[in-house]
């Protein structure tokens, strides 16, 4: 191996923040909802089952230009969703069974509704974040892991 003799100037991309993602065949997404990476490569619905967690839908393509958020693989530029994926606190959120005892502790959602988030696991629950405040059970901040974050912890 030898070292470097020219000067090279690369394109980058920062590690966290926006990331953008094309949808999922015949997928309708809404801004706001969780999203996920599913196996095959393409942003989809958060479940709890399967895929990647990324994050929250900050906004889409549309296709049509009517605002409708949809995934079309076959398109010669096939749709795609910008993705929060820097591990945002989501404020003033319900979160099922809270307590001011739950701060810090992990919180799961087995869907893309945020209004699902809840501090009680299921059988097949993945944590997604973690309570940062508590009020009431019915505004709670929360903080969303980063996708490696939701990798190193489920």
């Amino acid at each position: 191996m030898a070292n470097a003799e020219a000067k090279r100037i690369w394109k980058t991309a920062p590690n966290a923040g926006t990331g953008s993602y094309i949808i999922e065949n015949d997928t309708q997404l809404y801004e706001g909802q969780l999203v996920q990476l599913s196996a095959a490569g393409y942003l989809t619905h958060y479940t709890e089952a399967t895929g990647l967690f990324l994050g929250i839908l900050k906004s889409g393509d549309s296709r049509l230009g009517d605002g409708v958020i949809v995934g079309a693989t076959g398109d010669a530029k096939p749709p795609e969703g910008q993705v929060d994926q820097s591990g945002v606190t989501l404020m003033h959120m319900a979160v099922g069974s809270a307590t001011q005892a739950s701060v810090g502790d992990p919180v799961y959602c087995d869907d893309s509704d945020t209004a699902n988030l809840t501090v009680t696991a299921t059988a097949a629950a993945k944590k997604i974040g973690y309570v940062v405040r508590f009020r009431t059970a019915s505004d709670c901040d929360v903080r969303l892991y980063t996708p490696a974050e939701y990798n190193g912890d489920n």
